[in-house]
């Protein structure tokens, strides 16, 4: 159930990327280019993982809501927390939020390492353009 509301999640995610590119200055692109090989994936998570979190969360909590045992553990930490035992760390949509943003992440750093390291990999011509000149 938790991988299923991480993914009913990613549809969404479009736009917050798309403001990402749009507000990127001339020393961010400055920075993506000249630095390591997962420089813009890290750009990428700087300046959009708390939004991404506040899109996904809501989505992740409807999600597990749907499923017992999601159920059953959040009335069992809830009841930790009123008794003093629980903190937000412990958290089910927390967690599976930071899960499937922290995911996201690899498999776009994952993909940034083979464009960088790979000309076949550049598939469009703006990749190309931006990756062939480094």
């Amino acid at each position: 159930s938790m991988n299923r509301a991480a993914e009913a999640a990613v549809p969404g995610t479009k736009d917050i990327f798309l403001k990402a590119i749009e507000g990127m200055s001339f020393e961010d692109a400055k920075g993506i280019l000249q630095g390591g090989e997962t420089a813009a994936t890290e750009y990428f998570e700087r300046v959009t993982r708390s939004d991404l979190a506040a899109l996904v969360q809501p989505i992740v909590s409807e999600s597990t809501d749907k499923v017992g045992v999601t159920r059953r553990y959040k009335s069992m930490m809830s009841s930790a927390k009123m008794a003093g035992l629980g903190s937000e760390d412990m958290d089910l949509d927390t967690y599976v939020t930071g899960s499937a943003l922290d995911g996201l992440f690899k498999v776009m750093g994952e993909e940034e390492q083979k464009i960088r390291e790979n000309p076949a990999a550049r598939t469009t011509e703006i990749l190309k353009k931006v990756f062939g000149s480094i």
